[in-house]
């Protein structure tokens, strides 16, 4: 009677794939590709990023994770991982800007040494001071705290700061055309008044010429940003527009004739009665040779166009 040997148990054959990924884990530095596995989810890698580091393609890393039963954090932890990770690598690349060799040493500088605060050393980086308050614990690093003397220091020289930031901006907002005629702007933009140190709105003594001054005034900062470059102003919704607003896009428009200049308004004739300001607007605006009126309907049925238009173009100048 013959003789049969019966092998029990089971093998897989996977043609090297898992050597090889053993492998790549190793030129990267951990011991085998569970660890390396691990370490990338625990980081909040995602599975495009782990093939595209070892090389592979997606299905082969989510087989691999199957087999080593490693499981990937939730998405929602994967996400803050990342974002911290980005982090870290924006704030190492701003520090090394700055001259220092980590960031640990550009830490033991500002904070040990100088002794900033978390704002400003936030406000260098670009970070939150709870970002900047866990790199601190991280290396280790104890903030000092500041004598009265160094606080008062700090704080005379960020008024210095302060000052001449200040001086910058309203230096930018005068040469952008703010400064000539910023008194009469204030009416339209009141910030401009925290903005410019000494302006104030001019009294008004006679309403229209105060009006014309405003008008006078918003169209030459448009003609002087213009001049610099082509310019389009979009003001939407005209239907919910007051008097005077309409009132200044005519002046506007019998003004700016030769300037590289667009003006373009919307509205909604649905919403638009006979008797409102706009009504007469729009009546004023036509016998202007440069304004065109295009007029759109709703979309057709099952189209991407509109179903009716009227296009009506003036002569061009």
């Amino acid at each position: 009677m013959p003789r049969r040997l019966v092998v029990e148990g089971g093998f897989g054959v996977d043609g090297g794939r898992d050597r090889l990924l053993d492998e790549r884990a190793r030129v990267l530095g951990f011991e085998d590709l569970r660890e390396y596995l691990q370490a990338r989810c625990d980081a909040g890698s995602s599975v495009p990023g782990i093939a595209a580091e070892l090389g592979v393609r997606d299905w082969q890393v989510q087989a691999a994770l199957a087999r080593l039963a490693v499981r990937l954090a939730p998405r929602p932890q994967r996400l803050a991982a990342r974002r911290r990770r980005h982090t870290e690598e924006r704030i190492a690349a701003c520090v090394a800007a700055l001259g220092f060799a980590d960031v640990q040493a550009y830490l033991l500088d500002r904070v040990v040494e100088r002794g900033w605060l978390l704002a400003e050393v936030a406000a260098e980086l670009a970070a939150h001071r709870v970002t900047v308050r866990r790199l601190l614990d991280c290396y280790g690093i104890r903030r000092v705290r500041r004598t009265p003397a160094e606080r008062a220091a700090a704080e005379s020289g960020r008024r210095v700061q302060t000052v001449g930031w200040q001086a910058r901006r309203a230096a930018r907002l005068a040469e952008l055309g703010f400064g000539r005629s910023g008194g009469e702007l204030c009416q339209l933009l009141p910030e401009l008044k925290g903005l410019i140190p000494g302006l104030e709105p001019p009294p008004v003594v006679d309403l229209a010429a105060a009006r014309f001054r405003l008008y006078q005034a918003v169209t030459g900062l448009l003609r002087r940003q213009a001049d610099a470059r082509p310019l389009l102003v979009v003001v939407d919704d005209l239907h919910w527009a007051d008097t005077g607003s309409l009132r200044l896009l005519v002046f506007l428009a019998g003004e700016l004739r030769a300037a590289r200049l667009v003006v373009l308004g919307t509205y909604r004739d649905v919403e638009m009665a006979t008797g409102q300001p706009l009504a007469e607007t729009l009546g004023t605006l036509a016998r202007e040779p440069l304004v065109e009126r295009i007029a759109l309907g709703g979309l057709g049925q099952g189209r991407g166009r509109p179903s009716g238009r009227h296009h009506h173009r003036a002569p061009a100048r």
